[in-house]
């Protein structure tokens, strides 16, 4: 038989490890979030950084499909 003490103080770790995780989770969440933010501020920015018009329209194509533009 499994003694009580040592079974709530595995459950107490193992919620413990589950809300570490989760706070993680939530961390890398907001990380991507904002640099998917910072990409699209920038998008636009390094699509008109090409001098000519050729790379320029090569350029802003895929930020414009992404966008439903």
């Amino acid at each position: 038989m499994a003694n009580p003490l040592i079974t709530s103080i595995r459950e107490t770790l193992h919620l413990k490890k589950i809300a570490t995780l989760n706070k993680l989770f939530i961390e890398q969440l907001k990380d991507l979030y904002s640099a998917e933010t910072q990409l699209i501020e920038a998008l636009p920015l390094m699509a008109k950084a090409p001098h000519t018009p050729e790379l320029r329209a090569k350029g802003a194509r895929p930020w414009q499909a992404d966008q439903g533009g």
